[in-house]
């Protein structure tokens, strides 16, 4: 199973998923379009969820996550006016010294802030995780595949950057930019 992002044309989006493998080249009306940069933003890479209260220290730590990278292919339309991104995050998930055990969610999104503020700006995905039973204190989760259909502007050869990143609270987006992140 996939998940959706759709931008503007979803017209379009549901056409390119049958012709989604055709080989990047030259269209008849120009140049090459070549597929967009994907972007792990550091600042939102790192996720660490502290146990309710003031402290912010180790041992307060309930678990920690990082964006380890992304896999994903791309698939220029024939006529150079979208291409076709697909992209599957992979996250490592580690218990902290607060984890009481059970299970967890944390949330994601893949963003093209160029489309920013319509909703194809930006799509919000959670994640649910457990960790193996034992004594295992870490976990590797490769989420769905995002599949993108990204307009090409007329003129272009490549469609504006796409992010990824963890969807953080103004808490721990602070603490990742501060001494106490990464």
């Amino acid at each position: 199973m996939t998940r959706p992002f759709l931008a503007p044309s979803v017209a379009v989006a549901v056409a390119l998923a049958a012709v989604a493998l055709s080989a990047c080249g030259s269209t008849p009306d120009g140049p090459r379009v070549t597929c967009p940069d994907v972007l792990l933003e550091r600042s939102t890479a790192d996720l660490v969820v502290f146990r309710d209260g003031p402290g912010r220290d180790l041992t307060d730590v309930v678990y920690e996550a990082r964006l380890a990278g992304y896999s994903g292919d791309c698939a220029p339309a024939k006529d150079g006016t979208s291409v076709a991104l697909s992209v599957q995050p992979t996250f490592l998930v580690s218990k902290g010294p607060a984890w009481s055990g059970g299970s967890g969610t944390f949330s994601y999104f893949v963003a093209i802030p160029a489309f920013y503020p319509a909703p194809e700006g930006k799509q919000v995905y959670s994640v649910p995780f457990v960790f193996p039973p034992g004594n295992a204190t870490s976990v590797v989760l490769r989420d769905e595949k995002v599949l993108l259909d990204i307009p090409v502007a007329a003129g272009r050869t490549k469609p504006p950057p796409v992010y990824l990143g963890f969807q953080l609270t103004p808490g721990q987006l602070e603490y990742n930019r501060t001494a106490g992140g990464r």
